[in-house]
């Protein structure tokens, strides 16, 4: 009996739980607006969810460090074809001419441009071309690169935008709902009894007995003795032991139960309830 009515006590604390820590009861005029005036008091045991709500900020736009500017690469943009001989790279950043750049060329066609003057002051202005084929060759036809250039930046904060999350907030707590698996009784009982009656009796008895007399002139004389001893000996042991032993070993095994169906179904709703906006989505 104990063990189920403390199955029903678990089942109403359960109950209890759901019902203080992750339900409340709406406010009335919440219900008048959406449900009409008279539901105020027709469904005032329809509760909503406890929700616990706060903000943070949120990275829209990571920090941009600064940037200098500078040439990143040299992109061919046609290879050419007919090229017999390395041909000569001319770099102008306006008037002034960029020296130290040299082509690569492989199978007729210019494959890679190799810088060799990086203090140069490259902009976005430069300029590049490349020589022509040397020769008449019907195919011959002259390569062509742009210079890649990046400008400077300066570096850009990280930019936040304030969100704020609403979560229910019985999805936030584990949800006490203990069974009883295993419940076993032992009770033991041990008696121990010992009796014990030792007696000794023992009686001894001596006697002696003396008799002497003659005729005289007066009359009879005479005398007498006796002699008696008695000595008695009794010896009584007794025991009586009687030992009691009671044990009740009681041993319950309670384990946190699978959350049934409904409520299940309750947690999952309340989970796709979890909601991250903006907080001017909130007061909107």
């Amino acid at each position: 009996m104990a063990a189920v009515k403390a199955q029903a006590a678990s089942a109403m604390t359960t109950v209890a739980f759901i019902k203080s820590v992750g339900f409340r009861s709406p406010p009335p005029q919440k219900l008048a607006i959406s449900q009409g005036p008279s539901a105020a008091t027709q469904d005032s045991d329809v509760m909503e969810p406890v929700y616990v709500s706060f903000k943070y900020p949120k990275e829209v736009m990571p920090y941009q460090p600064a940037v200098t500017a500078g040439l990143v690469s040299v992109s061919i943009t046609d290879p050419g074809s007919g090229y017999t001989s390395v041909p000569a790279v001319h770099a102008m950043n306006g008037t002034t001419e960029i020296t130290g750049i040299t082509a690569e060329v492989d199978g007729g066609k210019v494959v890679k441009l190799v810088i060799g003057n990086l203090s140069s002051v490259w902009t976005k202005e430069t300029k590049i071309t490349i020589d022509p084929p040397t020769g008449t060759g019907t195919t011959n036809k002259t390569a062509t690169a742009t210079a890649i250039f990046r400008e400077e930046q300066k570096p850009q904060s990280a930019v936040y935008e304030t969100m704020a999350l609403q979560v229910p907030l019985l999805t936030m707590l584990p949800v006490p709902y203990l069974r009883i698996e295993e419940l076993n009784l032992e009770f033991d009982v041990k008696i121990d009894q010992t009796e014990k009656v030792d007696i000794t009796e023992t009686v001894n008895m001596d006697e002696e007995v003396g008799a002497g007399g003659g005729l005289g002139a007066s009359g009879f004389s005479g005398a007498a003795n006796f002699s008696c001893s008695i000595s008695m000996q009794e010896t009584g042991n007794f025991s009586n032991t009687i030992n009691r032993k009671y044990s009740m070993n009681v041993k319950v095994r309670a384990v946190q139960a699978e959350v049934p169906a409904g409520l299940e179904r309750i947690l999952s709703t309340l989970q796709a309830s979890i909601l991250a906006q903006p907080v001017a989505a909130f007061k909107s």
